[in-house]
């Protein structure tokens, strides 16, 4: 347990586990990558030295590239979270080891992982324009539209009715907030059928974020721990993923 004195017992069956680890998938973004492109450069000499990283044919760095890959797999939070103001004086949530045993057919949060498009300065000067930074402005919006798309249809085709996201790219990444969110609202307006629930990030997010998607209804702005939100969302059985 994180609490000091407080025991706690977690248990996994076997067959949670199988279920888990049977269940990852790679999807490829074939409007990024062309078909078969993928395999071709996971069988090549991709090992190379940073300031090399880029494919010599398209011209973009290897991490734009990573942008059309997502792998989904189906994952169990081992913490639960409880808000006890008593204990707690800056209002967050004080993490525990949940007490509970996990089987085979428990609801499991589907987590899908996708990079974003990094726009911070490299930690070493670089000559090389094809950097994301160094991206036109409507090259970045349809990197990041088909980061979305990629996103969306794979909750879609795992038949997952809610999508909970935080902010990727728009921290360390330096994304700017409002093509982010154009093209979240664009791309979203492709999935009527699919509720997305979005956190925003740094609070000087949060207007811009109101000015471009309000009015777009399967878009819900969160506004506490997303992970946390999509834990209790699929604990309630909630058809869930987290991106």
């Amino acid at each position: 347990s994180f609490v000091p004195g407080v025991e706690s017992s977690l248990e996994v069956s076997g067959e949670r586990l199988d279920r888990l680890l049977s269940s990852h998938e790679i999807y490829v973004n074939t409007a990024i990558l062309p078909p078969d492109y993928y395999r071709e450069i996971i069988s090549s000499n991709i090992v190379e030295p940073h300031d090399e990283e880029k494919d010599p044919r398209t011209g973009f760095h290897w991490q734009n590239l990573a942008v059309g890959i997502c792998h989904a797999q189906e994952i169990d939070l081992l913490v639960a979270h409880e808000f006890k103001p008593q204990e707690n004086k800056e209002d967050a949530a004080i993490a525990s080891v949940r007490n509970i045993r996990i089987d085979k057919n428990a609801p499991a949060l589907l987590l899908l992982s996708n990079p974003a498009l990094n726009f911070s300065p490299p930690k070493i000067p670089s000559k090389d324009p094809t950097k994301a930074n160094a991206l036109t402005e409507e090259d970045r919006f349809k990197f990041i539209q088909a980061m979305y798309r990629n996103l969306f249809s794979i909750a879609r085709a795992k038949k997952r009715t809610h999508i909970a996201m935080p902010a990727g790219g728009l921290g360390e990444f330096r994304g700017d907030p409002k093509t982010y969110f154009e093209a979240l609202k664009k791309v979203a307006q492709e999935f009527p059928d699919l509720t997305i629930i979005y956190h925003p990030g740094k609070a000087e997010n949060q207007p811009i974020f109101t000015q471009v998607l309000t009015g777009q209804n399967n878009v819900i702005e969160a506004k506490k721990d997303i992970i946390f939100i999509a834990d209790e969302l699929c604990k309630k059985r909630c058809s869930l993923c987290f991106a």
